[in-house]
């Protein structure tokens, strides 16, 4: 995902295994700021969670400097909670 300001937020997508169309979709963001939604993924639901059975799930790494997210400059990554929340 390009949030601008040279940075780029990495998003992993599971989609539901019933009806991706109608089902609800679920935006995780993990605990604080710099912890990777990947993380989540592997060690709190795993990957093959009942929760894909019912939903679609997008796992989001941010802000950039989170696990794959990425800042291009020393500007671009985020040192506090209100900028965080904006790149989200």
């Amino acid at each position: 995902l390009h949030r601008g300001r040279d940075s780029e937020l990495f998003y992993y997508f599971i989609e539901s295994e019933a009806n991706p169309k109608d089902d609800p979709l679920i935006f995780w963001l993990t605990g604080d700021p710099g912890c990777s939604g990947l993380s989540a993924l592997l060690y709190e639901i795993g990957i093959s969670s009942s929760a894909a059975l019912v939903a679609s799930i997008i796992f989001v790494d941010q802000p950039a400097g989170t696990g794959f997210a990425f800042a291009e400059t020393p500007e671009a990554y985020i040192t506090n909670d209100t900028l965080s929340a904006m790149q989200a």
